[in-house]
């Protein structure tokens, strides 16, 4: 036999073997982070789902983003001790506003603090940041038209830790009450998992 079949037949299994020890590799490394890794990962306070099931009081155009959970989980315990501060205002269209008509701030504030249920405390120095707007506009978005929107922001030490947003169509106080108190559901929700 000539000597380049010999190479030829070294060549081909040198190759299988090559082939196989990689394919080999490659599935011991995907079942090691299958299946191994995962425990490390599923441990780790930061990592938290990132799908969010809706409430019931959530509209389909309300957004809302978590932003820290560790922080959600302290800033609830705070609400509890009543160590929280609300503040906001209106944001209102440049011409014939009536959102004021409608609702005033210290009746916004209330709609906060019965939502939450506890009494805030005074003249605390460390406190959850509360702080909304009611924004006026009469706005076409896409086929569904809105007069305005809630957005409320959570704060720890200036860090946003929840934001919640979502539009009324009417000026309605009734209906700006409700989404108070679906952003304080919601945010109850996230922070207690």
């Amino acid at each position: 036999m000539p000597r380049n079949s010999y190479r030829r037949q070294s060549l081909i299994v040198n190759n299988f073997f090559t082939l196989a020890s990689i394919i080999i590799i490659a599935a011991t490394l995907t079942l090691y982070n299958r299946y191994f890794n995962q425990e490390i990962e599923t441990t780790s306070e930061d990592k938290k789902p990132k799908t969010y099931l809706r409430l019931e009081c959530q509209k389909d155009n309300d957004r809302f983003k978590v932003i820290s959970h560790k922080l959600m989980n302290s800033s609830l315990k705070a609400i509890e001790n009543g160590h929280y501060k609300i503040s906001g205002g209106f944001v209102k269209k440049e011409k014939d506003s009536i959102l004021e008509q409608i609702v005033t701030k210290e009746k916004i504030d209330n709609f906060y603090k019965n939502s939450l249920n506890i009494p805030q405390k005074e003249n605390i120095s460390k406190y959850l940041h509360i702080d909304y707007e009611i924004i006026e506009g009469n706005i076409k978005n896409s086929d569904k038209y809105k007069s305005g929107s809630v957005k409320t922001l959570f704060k720890v030490n200036g860090n946003e830790i929840f934001r919640y947003y979502s539009d009324f169509r009417f000026y309605d106080e009734n209906e700006i009450k409700n989404i108070i108190e679906c952003t304080i559901k919601v945010y109850n929700n996230y922070a207690s998992k």
